[in-house]
């Protein structure tokens, strides 16, 4: 099985606005506190249209300190429409200065359906679609108690006064398997908790050639593609004049990254063809690193 990298558009990783978010705890740190900020996301699977889970409870468990409620209310979303996306699970949750070695989520219920249709649930799961017919089971452990634990990327999460942003990666096509020999599906989740400190991002910077004309329009139909050394696609993003400086750039924020290396270049959308001073680049890519490649668009033409 081939191992992904899981990675979002750098953007969306403030799109949320952390006032608005829903958190358990009171806002604004005090001396002894610091905050908490969870975000979900998932590397996909090819078998797996989609991926309901409800996550009831999340909190945190620490050496020598008290378990930190961040969340207590039921939220329920399809893991692979978090593909190079990202929901707010946790904002701002105010945690006690400690050292933290485990995240748990509380998981109450699940199913899972592949591509041909068929739907795997856990018993008198309320999510499954209305209608549907549950093929057979979906089994899982006893998370609805003890909480699912997440692994931290880092071994533990360190508070002292600070503020953390964690993003948390669910690996559907790990997490999800059939049961050999009775058709079952079960769910043996896969999950990493990321600080975004310890991830990586490729940055692709891209302007125009001296007498070439192109509008904002134009230049938002351009794409830039990351493949992977074995190439596999990883995903295109569109380009994007962010700071208003005529330059366009695209930003690939990798929760899990590997090394790489990986082929980037552009192409062009809606019957336009890009002509670039190089047809491709190759990066490296470490964790906690920050990579950049530049290209030059030479013609953008109908």
């Amino acid at each position: 099985m081939k191992t992904r990298s899981t990675w979002i558009p750098l953007l969306l990783l403030a799109a949320t606005p952390l006032a608005a978010a829903c958190s358990d705890s009171t806002s604004g740190s005090t001396d002894g506190q610091g905050k908490v900020t969870l975000k979900l996301t998932d590397a996909p699977g090819d078998d797996i249209a989609a991926a309901v889970v409800t996550i009831s409870e999340v909190y945190l468990v620490g050496d020598g300190v008290p378990r930190v409620t961040l969340m207590n209310h039921t939220v329920v979303t399809d893991l692979v429409s978090l593909h190079n996306d990202t929901e707010l699970l946790v904002g701002d949750a105010i945690v006690p200065n400690g050292r933290y070695s485990q995240l748990r989520l509380v998981i109450t219920g699940a199913y899972v359906q592949t591509t041909s249709g068929d739907i795997y649930a856990t018993a008198g799961y309320d999510q499954v679609p209305a209608g549907a017919t549950v093929m057979g089971n979906l089994k899982t452990p006893s998370w609805d108690t003890s909480g699912l634990k997440v692994k931290l990327g880092a071994g533990q999460l360190a508070v002292a006064g600070d503020q953390h942003v964690l993003v948390v990666d669910f690996d559907v096509a790990e997490s999800f398997q059939t049961e050999t020999g009775n058709g079952d599906w079960v769910m043996h989740p896969v999950v990493t908790a990321t600080e975004i400190g310890l991830t990586g991002t490729i940055i692709v910077d891209v302007g125009l050639a001296a007498g070439v004309l192109a509008t904002a329009a134009q230049l938002a139909d351009v794409e830039v593609v990351l493949v992977d050394a074995g190439g596999h696609f990883e995903g295109a993003l569109p380009l994007a004049d962010v700071d208003g400086d005529g330059r366009y750039e695209a930003s690939f924020y990798f929760v899990t990254p590997s090394e790489g290396p990986f082929e980037v270049s552009l192409r062009a959308t809606n019957d336009l063809a890009v002509v670039t001073d190089a047809p491709s680049q190759t990066i490296a890519l470490g964790s906690g690193s920050e990579a950049s490649v530049g290209f030059t668009i030479q013609s953008l033409t109908p």
